[in-house]
C-alpha cells in the first residue's frame, strides 16, 4: 500500500527544510576545506622533517644495527630489540638502502646462521624483497599473521620450513621449494581455501610433519595431500582426515617406490593393525579416535 499523499503544511515545512539542510551543508563544506587545507599543510611540515637516521652513512647506521645482535644467531633471541627481526621495524626502503651498501648488515639478518624467522609484529601486507639476495639462508620459520604471497623468499634454496598457512599458501610455496629436506607445517582452513591443482614433487624431502590448526576441514586438505610426490621421504606425521577416505592408498601414492621408514597417524579411525598389515616394515604410531 503506498504512503498517503502529504499536505499541503508538511510540503511547506520539507521545502523550508530543505533550505536550512542546504546552508548547514555549505557551512559544513567551507569548514571542511579548510582542515583539508591544513592537513596538507601538516603533511608537508612532516615530509620536510629528515629523520635522523635517515641522514647518517649508511656505514654508521650499519656498525648501529650490527650491535643489535650477537655475532652467533644461535644465541639470539628472535623477537624483540637483541634480535634481527626487530630491524623490520624500521622503514622498508631505509633497511633495503643500509643493507645493500653494507653487506656485514645484510649477513647480521640472514646469513651467519642459515635461518631467519619472520616476526608476527610485521605488517602481513608488507613484502620482503630483500630475502632474495640470502645467498646463506637455508632455514626459515614463517607465523600466521604473514601472507606467503607477499613475501619474497629465495624458496628454491631453503632446506628446512616451518610455516603456518592455508592451504593455498601451502601448495604455493611448496611448488617452488624444491631443495626441501625437512618440512613442518601446520594447516589453517577458510582463508579462500581451494583444491590444489598442482602436482608438487619434492625429491629431497625426507622429513614431513603436517598439523591441523583451525577452521573447517574439506576436500581441500586431501587434494593437497594427494598433490604431493616424495620419493626420499623417511618421515611422516599427518593426521588422517588428510588422506581422504582412503588412507592407505594415499599414503602408498606419496612415497611411489617404498615407504616412510618411520610413520604417525594422527586422529585414526583404521586401527593400528590395518595401518601395520598395509606397511609391516614402518616404524608406526597411530593415535586412533577409538579404542582399538
Amino acid at each position: 500500500m503506498s504512503a498517503p499523499s502529504p499536505t499541503y503544511p508538511e510540503l511547506a515545512a520539507a521545502r523550508s527544510r530543505i533550505v536550512e539542510l542546504d546552508l548547514e551543508i555549505e557551512h559544513l563544506a567551507r569548514l571542511l576545506d579548510v582542515c583539508i587545507a591544513e592537513q596538507i599543510r601538516c603533511r608537508q611540515v612532516l615530509a620536510r622533517y629528515k629523520y635522523p637516521i635517515l641522514t647518517l652513512p649508511a656505514e654508521i647506521t650499519s656498525e648501529i644495527f650490527t650491535h643489535f645482535t650477537s655475532s652467533d644467531l644461535e644465541l639470539t633471541p628472535n623477537f624483540g630489540a637483541p634480535s634481527p627481526s626487530f630491524l623490520l621495524q624500521v622503514p622498508y626502503e631505509a633497511l633495503r638502502g643500509f643493507t645493500a651498501a653494507m653487506p656485514i648488515l645484510h649477513s647480521v639478518l640472514v646469513g651467519p646462521s642459515e635461518r631467519y624467522i619472520l616476526p608476527d609484529t610485521t605488517p602481513s601486507h608488507r613484502a620482503v624483497p630483500m630475502f632474495t639476495l640470502a645467498p646463506n639462508l637455508r632455514r626459515a620459520v614463517l607465523s600466521t599473521k604473514f601472507n606467503a604471497f607477499t613475501i619474497t623468499l629465495p624458496w628454491s634454496q631453503l632446506t628446512t620450513l616451518t610455516a603456518d598457512f592455508y592451504i593455498p599458501e601451502a601448495i604455493y610455496v611448496l611448488g617452488q621449494t624444491t631443495a626441501l629436506e625437512k618440512c613442518t607445517i601446520t594447516i589453517y582452513g577458510y582463508a579462500d581455501s581451494a583444491p590444489a591443482h598442482s602436482a608438487v614433487a619434492l625429491p629431497s624431502l625426507h622429513s614431513l610433519s603436517l598439523y591441523w590448526g583451525d577452521g573447517e576441514p574439506d576436500d581441500s586438505l586431501v587434494a593437497l595431500v594427494s598433490a604431493l610426490t616424495l620419493p626420499a621421504l623417511d618421515s611422516l606425521v599427518v593426521p588422517e582426515f588428510f588422506l581422504g577416505s582412503d588412507p592407505i592408498a594415499a599414503l602408498s601414492r606419496l612415497r611411489p617406490h617404498g615407504s616412510p621408514r618411520v610413520m604417525e597417524i594422527e586422529e585414526a579411525r583404521l586401527s593400528f593393525h590395518a595401518y601395520k598389515a598395509a606397511f609391516p616394515d614402518v616404524v608406526l604410531s597411530v593415535d586412533s579416535l577409538e579404542e582399538d
